[in-house]
């Protein structure tokens, strides 16, 4: 077994040791709960129904883990992080945290677009999703409306954007 579903097995033990200390209720469809509900799952329940999807959850996050990022989109990654710390709208901008975040959720939008390698497009789709509520606006920018997005969307245009990226290994 490697490392990553080690990792997500551990994590899964963690929840369920939490989830045995509650019991959950069950609801039906999207309207609001119903306050007069009987239904009651026991946790051992809940994580037994959990436990059947495990296998898939470690299939697809091995498929994510495998997609590629070629060293181009990894530096291209790295720019708009760093230009957003370099915005003089900006008090403070995207961590490490951040393009890890950016690396990752690009990987996994481009396993749900069946390819195996990301792109350009890919990180320029999630940049302002993933890094806006990791800035801190200026406040004299703020009160002038200047929003996270904006600034996310200003660091993307201060970057160059690479071009001819590997689609493989």
């Amino acid at each position: 077994m490697n490392q990553t579903a080690v990792a997500f097995r551990e994590r899964l033990a963690a929840s369920r040791d939490r989830l045995e200390q509650h019991q959950v209720t069950a609801h039906q469809g999207l309207t609001a709960p119903d306050p007069n509900a009987t239904e009651q799952w026991e946790a051992s329940q809940v994580w037994a129904h959990l436990a059947e999807f495990i296998p898939y959850w470690i299939e697809q996050l091995q498929q994510i883990a495998a997609v590629y990022v070629s060293e181009p989109i990894q530096d291209y990654i790295l720019d708009i992080v760093t230009a957003t710390r370099q915005l003089p709208t900006v008090s403070l901008g995207a961590s490490p945290r951040g393009s890890l975040s950016l690396h990752y959720a690009s990987q996994a939008w481009a396993a749900i677009h069946n390819r195996d390698y990301v792109t350009p497009d890919d990180v320029k789709a999630l940049a302002p999703i993933i890094l806006a509520h990791r800035l801190i606006v200026r406040p004299e920018h703020r009160v002038r409306g200047v929003t996270a997005a904006a600034c996310v969307a200003e660091a993307l245009a201060r970057c160059r954007v690479p071009d001819g990226i590997q689609s493989r290994r």
